[in-house]
């Protein structure tokens, strides 16, 4: 539902305040506070807000929530060839990346599958299934990234060995590696790489020809590479080169 231009209004005044009180609006829009707690009403069922006795506060948004709406075609695209390495019966890593995510979202048509992941919305999602079983890997949880993350992760993970690893990165060198800019993250992914008979990277191409912050492995500690076609033909190459399957959706 489309908003008003005074709940346009308020939720400015939210966003830039981070804290409103229903007496303050009301003042500063000239209008009585019954109309601007009906308002507040309208914009905490569109999930824009938080409200609390007396005011109201922004929705805190996530960088993962963030990165859902980017390039969904193409992610999605990556994860249907992805599908394809997915075999019944299979125990799988999956990362807590966006794109991880929609190959999670297709696993359905699977049986039999045991997946094993530090994802909250990866498990949420693979959970409503009675098909398959999920195994989340608890520890601190990353509010920004929504997984969890630290020693606590990492010794979880020590049993567990899994046929596939499907992970993502924020950033691919082909000669230096791959990246991630959270600097807690990298050890889990080093984890779940080492304890995989076959690692199976998802990043679409924006994310080649860069550096991070933190090193994850190297590029050759990667089975298979899934992108799409905007890989420049000099990338492709020099990953086909290292002996890397390269899969473009």
């Amino acid at each position: 539902m489309a908003l008003s231009s005074r709940q346009k209004k308020i939720l400015d005044l939210i966003k830039n305040q981070k804290t409103a009180y229903v007496a303050d609006l009301a003042e500063r829009l000239g209008v009585s506070e019954a109309s601007v707690r009906t308002d507040l009403v309208t914009l905490q069922n569109q999930d824009l807000i938080r409200r609390f006795h007396g005011g109201a506060r922004p929705v805190r948004r996530s960088a993962y929530d963030e990165r859902l709406t980017l390039n969904r075609r193409g992610k999605r695209r990556i994860a249907q060839r992805a599908l394809g390495l997915v075999e019944p019966g299979d125990t799988i890593f999956l990362d807590s990346g966006t794109t991880v995510l929609m190959l999670a979202q297709l696993l359905v048509e699977f049986e039999r599958l045991t997946i094993v992941t530090n994802s909250l919305p990866i498990a949420a999602q693979i959970g409503r299934e009675q098909s398959n079983a999920v195994i989340l890997a608890g520890g601190s949880f990353n509010f920004s990234e929504q997984c969890c993350e630290g020693p606590m992760t990492e010794k979880f993970l020590d049993p567990f060995f899994a046929a596939k690893a499907f992970i993502g990165c924020d950033a691919v060198d082909v000669h230096n590696g791959l990246f991630s800019d959270g600097v807690t993250m990298f050890s889990y992914l080093q984890k779940i790489i080492q304890n995989s008979r076959q690692t199976i990277l998802l990043a679409d191409s924006s994310k080649f020809n860069k550096t991070g912050a933190i090193k994850i492995c190297n590029l050759r500690d990667v089975d298979v590479v899934i992108s799409d076609s905007g890989i420049p033909d000099a990338t492709c190459q020099a990953v086909k080169a290292m002996g890397i399957r390269l899969v473009l959706a």
